[in-house]
């Protein structure tokens, strides 16, 4: 059992007009799809990770337990 745990966010702004594509999301072939799928609209999508860096400045105030 996790002794982390991560609080709610909320999302402050979509970016809606991007100039380029990212390699990653290029190397997942995540544009292949994205016609079809309403590039992913409505969706959210969360990674669990053991290895967290706990005094990362992203996740400040954000995790609970340590």
């Amino acid at each position: 059992m996790c002794k982390f745990r991560l609080i709610p966010f909320t999302v402050e702004k979509i970016v809606e007009d991007i100039k380029e594509i990212p390699e990653g999301v290029k190397i997942i072939k995540a544009p292949e799809f994205w016609n079809d799928s309403d590039k992913g609209a409505g969706i959210v999508i969360a990674v669990i990770d053991s290895g967290c860096q706990t005094n990362h400045p992203d996740l400040k105030r954000r995790i609970f337990g340590l």
